[in-house]
């Protein structure tokens, strides 16, 4: 790779971070209201590319979306507060809901024209003005769906995007082929236009990396920037592991972990040694048979669910 080529994926990556960092707590909130008030979507378009080939976002992608049908959309403003003291930025676009979660404010717009495409914002109560957006929201009578058959099927599956456990179609792979086609092995490097990655209207003047490329970039990218992942974790029906990367050389005995019924306590006690305080846990668990091993350098924790079956959207509540 050129240096030439690794700046401009290295710059790109950089503005994906700056974004994920300022609007994923607000879109963690809003999928997680999504999911206790039953109200069906689907992560589609790049946030899906990034669910299923990354675990998470495209690490140059600036922005999520998912896929509520119509009538979805419809049951959020059931939970819209007055609108009228909204300052909006473009008269021309209407606000169709605002309302209050437990951390944000959030307003819900429509694009005008009736075209199908809606967008969620952070909403400044301290100012009484929209901010940035949080998530694209496309449905049926979108340019792009419209020419689709069954990408969005009842009973979705349950996928980790970093950490929250989203709704995926079961027809997850048609919907990547037929936009991103080659879509595990060529790594477009786009700000997620549509003429970008879509339908190849101008993807080759964008940069592509393989796969191979683009796993050496994030080697170094992390290594340059010590960056390290502090823990990841995953679920079974029955369990729920979360794994911790050791500095090299810890031994046992320098690892404490202790379980309550919802609380997990992780204490590493070396240097760079990790700590981790889990007060609250999604769910309860069977305290009494968790149990935790070390197993090439990682620090592997089980514990067992309390409801067997239960889906954890994300780890702590």
């Amino acid at each position: 790779m050129t240096k030439e080529k690794y700046d401009i994926v290295k710059k790109e990556i950089e503005r994906g971070d700056s974004f994920h960092k300022k609007r994923y707590p607000y879109f963690h909130e809003f999928i997680n209201f999504l999911h206790t008030e039953n109200i069906l979507y689907y992560l589609c378009s790049g946030t899906l590319l990034g669910c299923i080939r990354h675990k998470g976002r495209v690490p140059w992608d600036d922005d999520y979306d998912i896929y509520m049908n119509t009538s979805e959309i419809k049951r959020l403003e059931k939970y819209s507060q007055n609108t009228s003291n909204i300052e909006r930025f473009d008269l021309s676009i209407p606000i169709i809901c605002y309302f209050k979660l437990k951390k944000y404010s959030y307003v819900m717009t429509e694009q005008s024209g009736g075209c199908g495409f809606y967008h969620i914002w952070q909403y400044k109560e301290d100012i009484g003005k929209i901010g940035f957006k949080v998530t694209d929201i496309f449905n049926q009578s979108d340019a792009w769906y419209r020419r689709t058959n069954n990408f969005f099927v009842p009973n979705p599956l349950k996928y980790p995007f970093h950490d929250l456990m989203c709704n995926v179609s079961k027809n997850f792979d048609k919907e990547l082929r037929f936009f991103y086609e080659n879509y595990m092995n060529e790594y477009v490097v786009s700000n997620h236009t549509m003429s970008s990655c879509y339908r190849k209207v101008d993807k080759y003047k964008r940069i592509i990396l393989t796969k191979e490329e683009f796993d050496k970039i994030m080697k170094e990218l992390n290594s340059k920037s010590g960056a390290a992942e502090i823990f990841s974790w995953k679920q079974t029906p029955e369990d729920v592991e979360v794994s911790v990367p050791l500095p090299s050389g810890t031994r046992g005995k320098q690892c404490k972990v202790k379980f309550g019924n919802r609380s997990l306590k992780i204490d590493v006690n070396v240097e760079n040694g990790v700590k981790l305080n889990f007060k609250k846990l999604y769910g309860k668990i069977h305290a009494n048979e968790c149990e935790w091993t070390i197993s090439d350098g990682i620090l592997v924790v089980t514990m067992e669910k309390g409801k067997t079956k239960e889906v954890w959207p994300t780890l702590d509540a």
